[in-house]
């Protein structure tokens, strides 16, 4: 971006950032304390609230502090949550859902600076007014989980490959890294890219590459590693991040044998298949610790021996995650919502990163390996649509191209 560039689309770059925001705070703030009791939109179902208060409190990543620390989940979400509470003086829930609210405003801005470098200007403001504006992402922003936050990282990520791509350099390897690192530490499903990325750069890339890819690695691991090494002293084991894989693989095993009775909700999926997750759950005792890695090693063995018992499970299963993953709601009424919403982004995403990669820009083959690779690592699993949340703005940078008819020929505008 030449500085001419930047002081000309510097009011338009604040109002991104401030449609973003301003749609965000309004929702968060206005509409969904009126809905969200009505909609089964629980603000804190997966206890990150908890997990943040206490260690604002200086009890360490836990659920409460009689049970002491956990190994179920990454410290990046509830630090994150902590450091929104001690930034607002306490203020709860409102101080999450303004950092959150920034952070949308954030990521519309990203996505302005993604799509001005895969395509030009008027791609680039249309992806992030439409981003700022979208329903399916909105819906998230009050409620605490992690999804605000990945996509924001998820857009950083991706930045900083394009800007790798077109001139390596030490900084901007250790900046991927360190993205990297907060996208394990958030969530333990990104660890394949720390050796996936690097690999897609190097193939890409050019040769300048090769030599700064090992960097990207070594910063990424670093950052892990205390967490890794704080997990084995607590438990004696090997935890890189956190544990919940094992539950995730045998809760996908069995809805992929349900999945017909209930194909149009998630919560009903969970619901008939919750009798045999609590049956090994039960069988487990001892400390939170002991049992947290327990009922994963339990649940994993199960998974493992379902799929020796029939093969022909990792097919189906297969078939009903890749699926789920992208339309699946906690009722058949969000799920209809969510084909309406996110059915058009997915064919107009289909049909711009087919043009983007004939046009031979190795900046698209980045972004298009993201958003399949992503996909593939949830399909072991029973994955609801909001775990593609983080997603939908790369998706919108492709989408949007498409809906305003930017020629490929046209030279892209600087950003």
């Amino acid at each position: 971006m030449t500085l001419h560039a930047r002081s000309k689309n510097s009011p338009l770059l604040l109002l991104v950032f401030l449609t973003g925001f301003t749609a965000a705070f309004l929702y968060s703030f206005a509409l969904y304390p009126s809905v969200g009791g009505s909609l089964r939109a629980d603000l804190d179902p997966d206890l990150y609230a908890s997990l943040g208060r206490n260690i604002l409190a200086g009890k360490g990543l836990a659920f409460s502090s009689e049970e002491g620390p956990t190994v179920f989940r990454g410290p990046f979400y509830p630090g994150f949550i902590a450091f929104s509470l001690l930034l607002t003086a306490g203020w709860f829930p409102g101080g999450l859902w303004l950092t959150q609210s920034l952070l949308h405003g954030l990521t519309c801005l990203m996505v302005f600076f993604v799509s001005g470098k895969l395509w030009n200007r008027r791609a680039a403001f249309a992806g992030a007014f439409a981003y700022a504006l979208y329903p399916g992402i909105l819906w998230h922003v009050p409620r605490f989980w992690n999804e605000i936050l990945l996509s924001f990282l998820m857009m950083c990520l991706l930045f900083l490959g394009l800007t790798f791509l077109e001139k390596p350099s030490p900084a901007k390897a250790i900046g991927m890294g360190i993205v990297l690192a907060s996208l394990c530490l958030t969530k333990a499903i990104f660890l394949p890219f720390i050796v996936f990325i690097p690999g897609v750069l190097t193939v890409i890339g050019s040769r300048r590459t090769l030599k700064y890819v090992f960097l990207l690695i070594f910063v990424a691991l670093i950052l892990i590693a205390p967490w890794s090494v704080r997990n084995y002293r607590l438990t004696g084991k090997f935890i890189p991040v956190h544990t919940g894989m094992g539950g995730n693989l045998k809760r996908g095993n069995l809805i992929a044998g349900k999945f017909l009775r209930h194909p149009f909700s998630y919560r009903d999926l969970n619901e008939i298949t919750d009798p045999e997750m609590n049956r090994i759950k039960k069988s487990v005792q001892g400390t939170r610790l002991e049992r947290e890695f327990e009922i994963d090693s339990l649940m994993k063995a199960s998974a493992l021996r379902d799929i020796r018992q029939d093969p022909s499970l990792l097919l189906r299963k297969a078939a009903t995650a890749g699926t789920m993953f992208w339309f699946l709601g906690d009722t058949p009424a969000k799920t209809a919502v969510l084909l309406l919403l996110r059915l058009p982004i997915l064919v107009l995403f289909v049909w711009a990163a087919f043009m983007g990669l004939r046009g031979g820009q190795a900046g698209h083959r980045l972004a298009v390996f993201i958003v399949i690779f992503f996909w593939l690592l949830h399909l072991s699993f029973a994955p609801m649509a909001r775990l593609s949340v983080p997603l939908l703005p790369l998706l919108m940078v492709y989408a949007s191209r498409v809906v305003y008819l930017i020629p490929s020929e046209r030279k892209k505008s600087p950003c």
